[in-house]
């Protein structure tokens, strides 16, 4: 199986595609069926430890439980660390970034029966989890703790610079193929800041595998491998973005570049 069809399952296995994706793009040999039963594991100790009763004391103690016991902390040490990306790396080591701790939380909620959805603010990454008629907003990162509205903006703020009203869209369920996408963004940048474009191209490659129409993903694949030197498949890849996206705000910085690497290809020939 790859790590679209998962995403395409009814209903989604984000943890199972993530580990899919893992394998894809960086470990071939990863017992994928392994880290799933680690994930069952760790369901099954939270559910020892979870009271009974209301959902928000349940909440509380697994944010309790994974961060305090187990020992899952956000990597800010390291934060840029491609290992923060993959769903085995987080459960080996412990660590991880907002996206990825908030998966290991959602596989585990969902375990023990809690609706948990993920939720992308602006520069980080919550879990929501359904009580009643209301969402409580948990952050993975900082020690699975609770997040009213006012901390939310705060969080978006301080990551992104936004100082606008806070946008109550943003706390929608996102669909696992965007977090999916997400991750692979992470991942895209990641690897591009190491400068290893190989990895960043085939991270690139499973964005436009999820949204094949995404003009910008295919101006950014473009864009690596010019970087990585492939100057042909670079030219295919920016003239169709063009095709695509004509009157794109960037069009004529592309239309430049697309002039440089055809003269750099008349040169080799």
């Amino acid at each position: 199986m790859r790590f679209e069809e998962a995403l395409a399952a009814s209903p989604p296995d984000l943890a199972l595609a993530a580990l899919l994706l893992a394998r894809e793009l960086a470990y071939p040999d990863l017992a994928v069926a392994s880290y799933q039963r680690q994930l069952d594991q760790l369901a099954a100790l939270a559910d020892d430890r979870l009271p009974y009763g209301e959902t928000e004391d349940q909440v509380e103690a697994l944010g309790l439980f994974l961060s305090g016991e187990i020992g899952f902390i956000g990597n800010s040490a390291d934060y840029y660390d491609p290992r923060n990306s993959y769903l085995n790396e987080v459960l080996d080591r412990r660590l991880g970034i907002p996206i990825t701790l908030s998966l290991v939380y959602m596989a585990v909620a969902e375990r023990l029966g809690l609706r948990a959805h993920g939720i992308g603010l602006p520069g980080h990454f919550l879990v929501g989890v359904e009580a009643g008629a209301h969402i409580i907003l948990v952050d993975p990162y900082h020690g699975g703790i609770r997040r009213s509205l006012a901390e939310c903006a705060g969080l978006v703020a301080q990551t992104t610079g936004y100082r606008g009203p806070f946008q109550t869209a943003w706390l929608q369920p996102m669909e696992p193929s965007r977090i999916m996408a997400r991750i692979l963004h992470n991942l895209v940048n990641a690897y591009s800041r190491q400068r290893a474009w190989p990895q960043a191209i085939a991270a690139g490659e499973r964005l436009l595998i999820l949204e094949p129409e995404e003009p910008t993903y295919r101006r950014n694949l473009g864009l690596l491998c010019y970087q990585n030197g492939q100057r042909r498949r670079a030219l295919d890849l920016l003239l169709t973005y063009l095709q695509q996206a004509p009157n794109a705000a960037d069009a004529e910085t592309i239309r430049a570049l697309i002039r440089d690497i055809q003269d750099d290809l008349v040169r080799l020939n």
